[in-house]
C-alpha cells in the first residue's frame, strides 16, 4: 500500500528522511509550531526564505532544492492529500467532526463575531 508520504514530491519525502535522523526539535528550532511545521513537510504550508534555510540547517540538508522547490510551487495545493471523505480513521473523526458539528460551530462564530466576510475597499 502506498503511503501518503510516497505521493509527495521527491523533496517534501527528502524532508521526512532527514527527520528521521533529527528527533522532534525542528519546530522549536526553526521558530514555528510543529503543526505547521508538519503542514509543510506534507505540502500544505509555504516557508519564508529565511524559515527554507533555517529548515535546511536543522535536517543538514541543502537549501538550494527547498528554495527552488518552493519558489516553483508558490502556493500550496491545500487538501489535496486524501479522498474525500478521508480513509485514515484519524483523518475521518475530524472530517465527522466538521459534518456534525461544522453549521452549529458557523453559527455561534457568526452569532457572536459576525460571518467574517468583509470587503476590502
Amino acid at each position: 500500500m502506498t503511503s501518503v508520504i510516497q505521493t509527495l514530491p521527491q523533496v517534501h519525502q527528502s524532508l521526512f528522511e532527514a527527520k528521521k535522523t533529527k528527533g522532534e526539535t525542528i519546530a522549536e528550532k526553526i521558530g514555528r509550531d510543529e503543526v505547521w511545521v508538519a503542514a509543510l513537510f506534507y505540502g500544505q504550508a509555504k516557508p519564508t526564505d529565511e524559515e527554507v534555510d533555517k529548515l535546511a540547517r536543522v535536517l543538514g540538508i541543502q537549501a538550494g532544492p527547498l528554495h527552488s522547490h518552493w519558489h516553483k510551487h508558490y502556493f500550496p495545493e491545500r487538501g489535496q492529500l486524501t479522498p474525500m471523505p478521508p480513509t485514515d480513521p484519524t483523518l475521518y473523526r475530524l472530517y465527522e467532526i466538521i459534518a456534525v458539528y461544522g453549521y452549529a460551530i458557523k453559527s455561534c462564530v457568526h452569532e457572536k463575531f459576525g460571518d467574517g466576510m468583509y470587503v476590502l475597499q
